[in-house]
């Protein structure tokens, strides 16, 4: 049941005598620090760059299983052509070091490109906002 107090000290001091005989049964509105807490930003870049290189990382190794699974003729044929372990292990590597260069290669300017991009909006906004506008409290 939702219990108001009346205006005045009266209905203060009413709702804090019921309060005080049902402790148990009260429940006094408090601010909510989910939903406050919500919008500080967190260590939030640190976090994602965390989960895309744990992603990035996951999407290599899942390139490279398909590819060793997928290229099994290729890695008998190397055998039987004289290639040891070592060898066929120092090919998928250097076809892995390859991957990574040129996703790097190609990500690198992509996404310094987008990035720009994606803060023009923003900057042209910041650019055209009125001082006093932003400084006004309310």
């Amino acid at each position: 049941m939702l219990v108001r107090a009346a205006p005045g000290a009266a209905g203060h001091t009413a709702l804090a005598r019921h309060t005080g005989k049902y402790p148990t049964l009260t429940y006094r509105p408090a601010e909510p620090t989910v939903l406050v807490n919500f919008g500080e930003p967190v260590n939030f870049p640190l976090l994602f760059a965390a989960a895309l290189s744990v992603f990035g990382a996951a999407t290599l190794l899942h390139l490279l299983l398909v590819s060793v699974a997928s290229r099994h003729v290729q890695a008998g044929l190397l055998k039987a052509l004289g290639f040891v372990r070592r060898q066929v292990a120092a090919a998928v590597c250097w076809q892995a070091t390859t991957v990574a260069l040129v996703g790097i290669a190609v990500g690198a300017p992509v996404g310094v490109a987008a990035g720009n991009l994606l803060a023009a909006v923003p900057a042209l906004l910041a650019a055209r906002s009125q001082p006093a506008r932003l400084l006004r409290t309310e």
